[in-house]
């Protein structure tokens, strides 16, 4: 239970930080945290540690580990909000 609320709140925080700093062409994004549980982006599984977000190009963020260096790519997009009726 512990680790299904983790992911979902950390994937809540990519989701509402990407897009904002993707749209803005905001290039200083430099977001650290500790991640307690192993998680996955594409096909490549990340351990439990720190890790660092970082604003690469337009829609694409890199994602670090902190302690083995080990980083993947994510593509970003803005959300997509339906429209109010």
């Amino acid at each position: 239970m512990k680790r299904t609320f983790y992911l979902a709140a950390a994937a809540l925080a990519i989701a509402l930080v990407a897009p904002a700093a993707a749209n803005s062409q905001q290039r200083d994004l430099d977001l650290r945290f500790h991640v307690p549980f192993q998680f996955s982006i594409g096909n490549k599984t990340f351990a439990a540690g720190d890790y660092q977000i970082t604003y690469q190009s337009s829609f694409m963020l890199k994602v670090n580990n902190r302690e083995d260096h080990t980083s993947a790519f994510e593509r970003v997009g803005p959300a997509r909000v339906p429209p109010l009726r």
